[in-house]
């Protein structure tokens, strides 16, 4: 078995018809076989690449933004001007929520376990960070005149953050749910886990 799922690269060949062909730029997601030198791939799985985009950045964009573009935009019905709390903020899934949440409009402050995680956190694009540390609450509250976050995009393996510490997030109103509600309510606050 060769792992990997995350694909790009020039086409090598395509079945005539399937509106491909050979040397187009093009990204994809396999269950497996993405560290091989080539790699069949499904017609459903493959996308252009624009010119302008390097393989890197679009092999990166198959699985981490797709990820959390679907947990942010679609589970968690993040709207401009509502302010997210990114935990992990530096590794692969934490800085495509932070790009996406910005995206979306949102204030984002990027949640991190160090100083040196805040530095790749701001150079992903984060505006604002807290280092995730015993008592982050309070300061996240006061960073936030009281309101709290909307919402937080949990990446607990990558912090250590603990369920307990999640739970003690500011909400903005109402109640803590650990699954964002299809159909929002004024009132709730999600932590989705990416």
């Amino acid at each position: 078995m060769i792992p990997g799922c995350e694909v790009a690269g020039t086409v090598v060949s395509a079945p005539a018809g399937s509106g491909w062909t050979a040397g187009d730029r093009a990204a994809a997601f396999v269950w497996q076989g993405g560290f091989a030198e080539q790699v069949a791939v499904p017609l459903s799985s493959i996308v252009p690449i624009p010119d302008a985009v390097s393989f890197e950045f679009a092999a990166a964009m198959v699985v981490n933004y797709h990820t959390v573009h679907f947990a942010l935009a679609r589970r968690g019905s993040v709207k401009a001007g509502e302010t997210v709390l990114v935990m992990g903020a530096a590794g692969g899934i934490g800085t495509a929520a932070l790009q996406v949440a910005k995206g979306l409009g949102a204030r984002v402050i990027a949640g991190v376990s160090d100083a040196r995680r805040a530095g790749i956190a701001a150079a992903a694009g984060a505006s604002e960070t807290i280092v995730l540390e015993p008592g982050f609450a309070t300061k996240l509250r006061e960073m936030t005149n009281g309101r709290g976050v909307w919402m937080s995009c949990s990446i607990r393996s990558a912090t250590g953050c603990s369920t307990k510490q999640s739970e003690a997030l500011p909400p903005k109103a109402g109640s803590l749910s650990w699954a964002s509600p299809p159909a929002r309510s004024p009132r709730s606050r999600s932590t989705v886990f990416c």
